[in-house]
């Protein structure tokens, strides 16, 4: 059985992690000190250094917190695959946009590399779970690929939506989810 925290460190994280979200809403990430940070969660340097190395590893354990909370938990949620189960994803997926891009201020660079290739592969992983759930067949690499295609997919749509399309969200999501269905169905058709 694992170790079990502490709830005073629980919060203190927490706390911590809400500083950066709040004071990332005023100003850019790599603005922001490791003193306002400490200040505006009512803790002082050397707490902060117990809980995270750096500003750094404080932006990474907070979108990794988000992304468990905003992506992995809802979408292990999801039972079946059908049209409201991807518009359901698409929800989502936009959910933790939103989320992210208040702190990022849609200056998504705060993902280094390897952190965003760890979330990508977990991801794809997830919807790989997903299809293997509701797939006549289970031949892995076949629903491997439809998993990545599936992510790309819904990941491009709704990149393109947030910096080019000025439609209605739900219109939009309307009008792609036959494009995902259709990868679906080539799982069945295997």
């Amino acid at each position: 059985m694992g170790k079990r925290l502490d709830p005073r460190i629980i919060r203190t994280r927490k706390m911590i992690m809400r500083a950066i979200r709040q004071l990332a809403e005023e100003q850019a990430l790599d603005e922001i000190t490791v003193k306002e940070i400490a200040e505006k969660a009512n803790v002082n340097r050397a707490t902060f250094y117990y809980h995270f190395k750096d500003k750094q590893d404080l932006i990474e354990k907070t979108l990794l917190m988000d992304f468990d909370n905003y992506l992995i938990t809802p979408l292990s949620n999801i039972r079946h695959v059908d049209q409201e189960a991807i518009k359901e994803i698409y929800h989502i997926f936009f959910k933790y946009a939103e989320v992210v891009a208040a702190y990022c201020q849609y200056d998504f660079t705060c993902f280094n590399r390897e952190l965003s290739d760890r979330m990508t592969e977990q991801l794809i992983d997830q919807l790989y779970l997903l299809l293997k759930d509701n797939a006549a067949s289970n031949q892995e690499q076949d629903l491997r690929l439809i998993a990545v295609s599936m992510f790309w997919s819904i990941f491009g749509f709704i990149r393109e939506w947030i910096y080019n399309i000025r439609v209605d969200k739900e219109n939009y999501i309307d009008s792609t989810i036959p494009t995902i269905l259709n990868k679906i169905e080539l799982i069945n058709k295997v």
